[in-house]
């Protein structure tokens, strides 16, 4: 390799290794407070929809999805910061697997707004419809965005590929 291109390596090598301590640390952070979310509801009646147990399986399993979402994008940051070639067809199903998520977290958020009026607690419950609006709408673009990279991730595995075998 020479030097600029070593650079380049050891620079995004770098910043995915960092990336991927963040996202643990967040997924850490997330479990955490998944179990002590369990711990309150099994320990207190609680008001409203926090009383439902319909409404708190929905909320966990939206939280429990967005932490394995969290874990899959650590991996994938962990796979560029420690491998020689980040390009294989493990880190593209990765991306699709976690779009699929994501996905699917969108849906049962608009699922939890459409039978409780909220997928948690609105700061102002006058914005609560608008500020859901916009979640869904940003995890559907962000989905969309990982698809897309899944496939640009699948054609620089498929140049590695052909360079290898020029070489």
């Amino acid at each position: 390799m020479n030097e600029d291109l070593l650079d380049a390596h050891q620079t995004a090598s770098r910043g995915a290794a960092v990336g991927s301590v963040i996202l643990y640390a967040i997924v850490t952070l997330a479990v955490i407070c998944e179990l002590l979310h369990g711990l309150m509801l099994l320990g207190s009646k609680l008001p409203g929809t926090w009383g439902d147990p319909v409404f708190n399986a929905l909320l966990a399993t939206s939280q429990i999805a967005a932490a394995v979402t969290m874990a899959l994008l650590g991996k994938f940051l962990r796979h560029f910061a420690t491998d020689a070639s980040p390009f294989c067809p493990s880190q593209s199903v990765r991306l699709v697997v976690v779009a699929a998520l994501i996905a699917g977290r969108a849906l049962l958020n608009a699922a939890l707004r459409c039978t409780y009026g909220t997928a948690g607690p609105a700061p102002v419950p006058a914005l609560s419809g608008l500020l859901g609006t916009q979640e869904t709408l940003g995890l559907v673009a962000f989905g969309t965005f990982l698809a897309c990279l899944s496939m640009v991730v699948r054609y620089g595995d498929a140049l590695k590929k052909d360079s290898d075998s020029i070489v």
